[in-house]
């Protein structure tokens, strides 16, 4: 959001009273969850830019010391967002490489069981695995 558009949100804000502004931003809010819930894309994108200029009086209604602490909480939850998603990737991939491992250590040491798994040759893989 531009400068122009944050002060606008402060005067739409000051006229209408932090109070107000605070019940308009819960009825904005559920409006978003049902455009979001109804799948209704057109509806979402509106809502969304509701509860964005909702947002910023909101955010306009604290003190100095409320949005220093606002600000950095937002980033102190992307980040450990973030942390989560590469330990997400990084477990999975563990999971992966352990699946695979499993799963060639059973198919060398077992014959197969599944007839497509014997047309596919699996058992004439595991036969030559056996031999390295």
């Amino acid at each position: 959001m531009n400068d122009e558009l944050r002060f606008q949100c402060g005067e739409i804000l000051h006229h209408y009273g932090e109070v107000h502004q605070q019940e308009k931003a819960i009825e904005e809010m559920a409006e978003l969850i049902t455009a979001i819930k109804h799948g209704d894309r057109e509806n979402y994108v509106e809502e969304l830019a509701d509860v964005q200029v909702m947002i910023e009086q909101l955010f306009q209604a604290l003190s100095f010391e409320e949005q220093q602490k606002f600000i950095v909480t937002i980033h102190s939850k992307i980040s450990r967002q973030l942390v989560r998603i590469h330990d997400e990737a990084s477990s999975d991939i563990r999971y992966a490489n352990e699946f695979t491992k499993e799963f060639w250590e059973r198919k060398v040491n077992e014959p197969p069981t599944d007839k497509c798994v014997d047309e596919a040759g699996w058992a004439d893989f595991g036969k030559k695995a056996i031999k390295k």
